[in-house]
């Protein structure tokens, strides 16, 4: 990878001055605050998703638990009805 001209050729990097600059404008360097803030982005993005799935999930639990409660409801309704009528059956 090429390095950046700082117009420093010749100058020692032994001293803040010099080095400050150079690391400043090393892409790398500049690169590794960029994928801190794509990747705080991306966590935030993935905990809404996650969330909002989460949610669907807790909602799609809640409606199929109702479902299942009539069910059984109308079940329990029906096995009624019979007891009823073999109760009636074996009077005759």
């Amino acid at each position: 990878m090429a390095q950046p001209d700082l117009g420093i050729d010749g100058k020692s990097l032994r001293n803040l001055t010099t080095q400050a600059p150079l690391t400043a404008n090393h892409p790398e360097v500049n690169q590794v605050t960029q994928l801190q803030e794509m990747l705080r982005a991306m966590e935030v993005r993935l905990s809404e998703r996650i969330t909002q799935s989460e949610q669907r999930t807790s909602a799609h639990t809640d409606e199929l638990n109702t479902r299942i409660d009539l069910t059984n409801a109308h079940i329990d309704k029906i096995n009624a009805q019979i007891t009823h009528l073999a109760h009636k059956m074996q009077l005759k």
